[in-house]
């Protein structure tokens, strides 16, 4: 499938490149942008018991270029400046060409794909900080703890793509994006990820591990519907992800014999979901299910053979539900929102739980459940100025159960670590001025 893809896709583009003219006339160039300006106050059972903090949460600056040819193809370019909040600097975060005309558009470069681009569900509904699809992790510690957030693994984000949609026909539209490596984009050198070793960090890592594992062969493929029936919006999506695992390996020293390997899984996700309005008023929902991709996999085979323990099985498995009411009346919108994830697999530690040995290594399979309600408000004071603010209420609950090896790789006795649980509130204020 994914080479019949591929094909198709270099043969549309070089029928487009042949069949461009000399352009009718010079590009139309725009520029837009904005900063938003953000103060975060939470009470939480995590860290410290309140912490309030200032963050410019998003600066960006687009440039946009439009021309039509003779042939009437339409074509053109946007490049897009961010700023890093952590750094200062400034840096390309999307750069594309877009070609167009009566057979669809086609997007080459660095963008969001199908998954991002056709997606509608609850969190379309979200505004101001946008909710649980907002930023978040700014206030809150989620303990590491993944999906927190409506986000499918093997999301390729603004990796280089190549992305078609279809001309929409009676409310009906396709696409489909290939990402030949989910960690490329712009002039940076590609880099494949071969092994990791679980000795040569300190850390905890929960898998799936879809920040610390790229994927290769990635194509994303959806439909969407958008119609207008009598004063009542409706718009529903259904979107699927398949991918290859860039990370092939991941070993571990647990015995003096050799290394044992851990296969990362390939990728398959899929998310579903709508949203209907009429007058000012929306309602939105969706579903969402990553499987075991970019996890270990079933662990307890093997490390019962390890150890001499009798571990239950575990099939990784991810999945979070959304839903969301909207409200609109001239300058002012308010949302309501819900979000909850469930999860499970394992986890792997490091001399966390047995006596001090730095080098142990402990993996613990997990349940994992995440909350959160939200409720938000904005407010447009002038063309291109708004305020807004935000509450949330979060709940992630945790718990585990455990082996551990010893530097000889020996199975040990083990008590799994206590239940993790963080429940908290965050409030947020924030403006925005969009030119």
């Amino acid at each position: 499938m994914k080479k019949n893809l591929l094909g198709s896709t270099a043969i549309l583009g070089v029928s487009l490149l042949m069949a461009a003219g000399a352009a009718a006339q010079g590009p139309d160039l725009s520029i837009s942008g904005h900063v938003k300006f953000e103060m975060w106050f939470d009470d939480q059972d995590e860290d410290l018991a309140r912490v309030e903090h200032f963050e410019i949460d998003d600066a960006e600056i687009r440039f946009i270029a439009r021309a039509r040819a003779d042939n009437g193809l339409r074509y053109g370019l946007k490049i897009e400046l961010d700023i890093d909040e952590r750094s200062g600097d400034v840096g390309t975060d999307e750069a594309r060409i877009q070609l167009s005309g009566g057979w669809g558009t086609m997007r080459l470069g660095d963008d969001d794909g199908v998954e991002e681009v056709m997606t509608y569900a609850g969190e379309n509904l979200m505004i101001g900080q946008s909710g649980f699809d907002g930023g978040l992790g700014s206030g809150f510690d989620f303990l590491g703890a993944f999906p927190r957030g409506p986000d499918l693994v093997g999301d390729t984000e603004d990796a280089t793509k190549i992305s078609y949609f279809t001309p929409r026909f009676l409310g009906i539209q396709a696409g489909v994006s290939f990402t030949p490596d989910s960690g490329h984009d712009l002039g940076e050198d590609r880099s494949r990820i071969k092994s990791i070793d679980l000795r040569a960090s300190g850390r905890s890592v929960f898998n799936p591990t879809p920040f610390a594992v790229d994927t290769e062969t990635n194509v994303a493929a959806g439909v969407n519907f958008v119609r207008n029936f009598g004063g009542i919006n409706l718009a529903a999506s259904a979107i699927a992800i398949w991918a290859d695992a860039e990370t092939r390996q991941i070993r571990s020293e647990l015995d003096d014999a050799g290394l044992v390997p851990f296969e990362i899984e390939d990728v398959f996700s899929w998310q579903a979901g709508g949203t209907i309005g009429w007058g000012g008023f929306a309602l939105g929902g969706g579903y969402g299910e990553s499987g075991d991709s970019l996890s270990f996999g079933d662990l307890a085979p093997l490390l019962n053979a390890e150890s001499g323990f009798v571990l239950a099985n575990v099939d990784p498995d991810y999945q979070f539900w959304t839903a969301a009411a909207r409200y609109r009346t001239g300058p002012f919108a308010a949302h309501l929102g819900y979000f909850r994830s469930e999860s499970q697999g394992w986890q792997w530690r490091l001399g966390d739980f047995i006596g001090g040995a730095e080098l142990d290594v402990n993996f613990f399979s997990h349940e994992t459940e995440i909350d959160i309600y939200t409720v938000g408000a904005e407010y447009v004071l002038a063309p291109g100025l708004k305020f807004y603010t935000e509450y949330d209420h979060i709940e992630v609950d945790r718990v585990f159960q455990g082996v551990a090896f010893d530097n000889a790789g020996d199975g040990q006795t083990l008590t799994a670590p206590p239940d993790e649980e963080n429940v908290g509130d965050v409030f947020m204020l924030g403006a925005q001025v969009s030119f």
